[in-house]
């Protein structure tokens, strides 16, 4: 596994212990054929991440609610981010997990200044996808968002 060899290599560096974003790729309809079904596949992932003992420094993002509800069983205290595709309200996502998430990453073009502010009034950070100019990175920065995800984290280096 590749975090095994992650987790080495910064033992062996005395580098920072690594934190991960792990995303589910499921979707109801590829339950049982693609994918094992939600409790199948939490139960999996958090047995990896247990015995990798990294379970404090992951975060479990999925567009597929279903997962994150079935891994918040497993452990509520690992962090979460519902991936959003359209400008859905939060309170549809809100209602179907039973609890707010720790994040809420939309696409970064449904962000404003005033969304993110709502946003995180909610109690949630705001981490969009996939910023990959820095123009985009420094305007999602005059919006508020707690971070970003991008294709070209080099490119972030540009903004300290």
């Amino acid at each position: 596994m590749l975090s095994r060899a992650v987790e080495e290599y910064a033992s062996k560096n005395d580098l920072p212990p690594p934190h991960y974003n792990i995303e589910t790729k499921s979707n109801p309809e590829w339950y049982g054929e693609y994918v094992p079904g939600p409790e199948e596949f939490s139960k999996l992932l958090y047995e990896e991440l247990s015995e990798l003992g990294v379970l404090d420094r992951v975060i479990i993002q999925s567009f597929d609610p279903s997962t994150l509800i079935a891994f918040k069983q497993l452990d509520p205290d690992v962090k979460q981010a519902m991936l959003v595709i359209n400008d859905v309200s939060p309170d549809i996502y809100i209602s179907l997990l039973g609890y707010t998430p720790d994040i809420w990453s939309p696409d970064y073009k449904t962000l404003d200044t005033e969304a993110v502010s709502q946003l995180q009034s909610r109690g949630m950070k705001v981490i969009p996808w996939t910023v990959n100019t820095v123009d985009e990175m420094r305007e999602l920065l005059r919006f508020g968002v707690d971070g970003f995800i991008t294709d070209y984290p080099d490119s972030a280096a540009v903004l300290r």
